[in-house]
């Protein structure tokens, strides 16, 4: 059992090469990738410690940060205190070993692409048991239900064993949501009227007759056929980081997914493996290698650099582009064939929101 407190930076003391999966490679090119779920609320963290590798134990060092935190850094801020379970992944690298974005893998499930020796790998889980984390100031009353941990092996694969209880609502920045299955106001002939922006900023898309797009119920699916169109009465503006993310199923190339008017700013899929974006004018496209559009949830997002960068099933493309200013979406649909069960668009971007958009947006069945 690992103990710690609050607020505070902590130390663990765990058996990893005893359970070594992959012996091809030197211990120098081992990090270990820990997954941290609290036992009361489901809520999950990954984080990547700064870690000594030893003959018998790895040490591993947990820093305590009360914003910026960072997977990658090896800084947490754990709450609410409480029972946590932790997963010990092992993560290795053929070549130069890269605890970065891009580089290393931001959960368990995510593979990077394209492979290459300076891409880390999850090979499996080493080792878990429960981090008891107690109040710094000691006056409140900590309460929870512990629970035994089941015994496996070392290659045994426990990503599910938790239903993660994350929500885009969880995220400050949340601009916009216009959530599968909800908010929807149809008309007589199943046709919508409005999708309600389900974040607190009242971004509804409405339609007018004659350009309503059809729904199913049993799906979510909101369907688009070319002079169908959706928009709000003002506009979301990202003028620095954003994320980016929605399921969808491209029935025709074309068309666009998210925007504002076809000549400033829009989100489109331009053929089977490309995205087009344009921000403020001027635009550039992301490729989507390996695999082609049809049934997917896309992710995309711009960082403190400007770079922008998507992500395919959860699966991060080699393909980016540097593209500054503010981008401007007040639209869904237009001139667009194609079905859309989900959309979220946040004015921040992380590690782990990435990980998170991605794995929510995994579970809807289209």
């Amino acid at each position: 059992m690992i103990q710690a407190t609050t607020e505070t930076t902590f130390k663990a003391y765990l058996s990893t090469e005893d359970n070594r999966i992959d012996n091809s490679v030197a211990s120098t090119q081992v990090r270990h990738l820990i997954k941290l779920i609290n036992d009361m609320d489901g809520s999950v963290s990954y984080v990547y410690p700064i870690e000594t590798i030893n003959d018998r134990y790895t040490e591993m060092t947990f820093t305590y940060a009360s914003k910026d935190v960072d997977l990658y850094s090896g800084t947490v801020n754990l709450l609410p205190a409480g029972h946590w379970k932790y997963e010990v992944y092992e993560v290795t690298w053929i070549g130069t070993v890269s605890v970065a974005f891009g580089e290393a893998p931001a959960n368990e499930s995510n593979v990077l692409s394209p492979v290459s020796d300076t891409s880390g790998v999850v090979k499996g889980i080493v080792t878990k048991g429960i981090l008891n984390l107690t109040e710094k100031t000691g006056e409140e009353q900590v309460q929870y239900t512990e629970h035994e941990v089941a015994e496996g092996t070392n290659i045994t694969w426990y990503g599910e064993d938790i239903e993660i209880a994350w929500s885009p609502l969880d995220e400050i920045k949340l601009q916009a949501w216009y959530k599968n299955k909800e908010g929807i106001t149809e008309d007589g002939s199943n046709d919508v009227t409005v999708w309600a922006d389900s974040s607190t900023n009242s971004f509804d898309m409405n339609s007018s007759s004659g350009a309503r797009p059809s729904y199913n119920s049993t799906t979510g699916a909101v369907t688009f056929n070319r002079t169908d169109l959706i928009g709000s009465g003002s506009n979301i503006s990202l003028s620095d980081k954003f994320t980016i993310g929605f399921r969808t199923r491209i029935s025709q190339v074309g068309g666009l997914v998210l925007g504002t008017d076809a000549s400033g700013n829009y989100i489109t899929i331009k053929s089977l493996t490309q995205i087009v974006i344009k921000i403020a004018g001027s635009e550039n496209t992301l490729t989507n290698t390996g695999l082609d559009f049809n049934d997917n949830y896309i992710v995309i997002s711009r960082d403190d650099s400007d770079i922008v960068r998507m992500y395919v099933d959860g699966v991060l493309m080699a393909s980016t582009f540097t593209l500054a200013g503010t981008l401007e979406l007040g639209a869904i649909g237009e001139s667009l064939q194609s079905s859309i069960y989900e959309i979220q668009i946040y004015h921040f971007t992380s590690a782990s929101l990435t990980a998170n958009v991605n794995n929510y947006l995994s579970k809807i069945i289209s």
